[in-house]
């Protein structure tokens, strides 16, 4: 039964006897599955013909957790098992599959990767083959990002833009910074993310800047996130505080509060004054954490408001103010 399965797999784990493991498995003793996840979890560098031999031989769980195995041992004998482990008929495998090339230092893993995400059909496990692809040894990786992100398909392209951030190379800046410019929206919110990434210079803030105008809420929340973390990035928020969308003002006046911008306090109070609900309750928050006594002030007229949403919010935030 299952319970036994495991109790049993954990005993044979815990004495670290790959030998005696592989010995049962070639004997034919009971269920291979149970040895084979059993040794994939010793992680023996001597049994690595042996999880090879395994792949085909067991269900897809087990074979997951026999990747995870050759993942962590890397050893290059077991690059053409892997490659060919990329074709596996299950998404999770395919992606342990990729992961498992690139430990193997082959320099051939760029190109097998390549050719793996390319036809590869679920968006899933395209992210995990160039997460691993970004971690390949050997040159020609910003090359294979850099066609990438001339398809026609926008999923490579996004998948080429986090390969760059994770480049985070003078070249990969130079894409992104094109990438920012794309005509599908996931492509441009994820192009502000990645130069999120890198070291802060006028063009980057000039980008994240430009963003807040984009059409696409998800590509102006990006620019937000990005502004968040930037050491000069209150100037952006600020920007933001007076934007069209209601949610990327909430989120901007949010941000804001939580870095207690004390810049950013005329134009929160202007907000409060003049916004609908849900932004007030964000500017009352935010004004609750700056803790000024003009913002105390401001607070105190809103703790007697119709709306008993605003008016919890501005009680407890001053409360909290003094």
């Amino acid at each position: 039964d299952e319970e036994t399965a495991s109790l049993l797999k954990e005993a044979m784990v815990s004495t670290g006897d790959s030998a005696a493991i592989v010995g049962a498995l070639k004997a034919g003793i009971g269920n291979v599955s149970i040895f084979a996840e059993a040794l994939g979890e010793v992680m023996d560098p001597s049994t690595v013909s042996e999880l090879e031999s395994l792949l085909d031989r067991v269900d897809r769980e087990v074979r997951k957790v026999l990747l995870r195995g050759l993942e962590k041992i890397g050893s290059a004998s077991s690059f053409d098992s892997l490659v060919k482990a990329l074709n596996d008929a299950d998404g999770h495998v395919r992606g342990l599959a990729a992961r498992a090339v690139v430990a193997t230092g082959d320099t051939r893993g760029v190109g097998v990767l390549r050719d793996a995400l390319v036809k590869e059909p679920f968006s899933d496990v395209r992210e995990v083959i160039g997460a691993a692809l970004s971690s390949c040894r050997g040159g020609g990786v910003e090359g294979v990002f850099e066609d990438l992100l001339q398809s026609e398909n926008p999923s490579l392209r996004t998948v080429a833009v986090k390969g760059f951030g994770r480049l985070k190379t003078a070249g990969a800046m130079a894409f992104l910074k094109e990438a920012a410019a794309d005509k599908d929206p996931d492509v441009r919110k994820e192009a502000v993310l990645a130069l999120g990434l890198f070291d802060e210079d006028d063009a980057v803030g000039a980008i994240v800047s430009g963003a807040l105008a984009d059409d696409k809420r998800e590509v102006k929340m990006a620019a937000l996130q990005v502004a968040g973390a930037m050491g000069d990035g209150e100037k952006i928020l600020i920007e933001a505080v007076g934007n069209s969308d209601m949610w990327v003002r909430f989120k901007a006046v949010s941000i804001l509060g939580e870095k207690r911008a004390a810049a950013a306090e005329d134009a929160i109070i202007g907000l409060l004054l003049g916004d609908e609900p849900p932004v007030k309750i964000a500017c009352i928050k935010a004004l609750g954490n700056m803790r000024s006594a003009r913002a105390v002030g401001v607070l105190k007229g809103f703790i007697d408001h119709a709306d008993p949403y605003i008016r919890e919010a501005a009680r407890n935030a001053v409360k909290g103010s003094l």
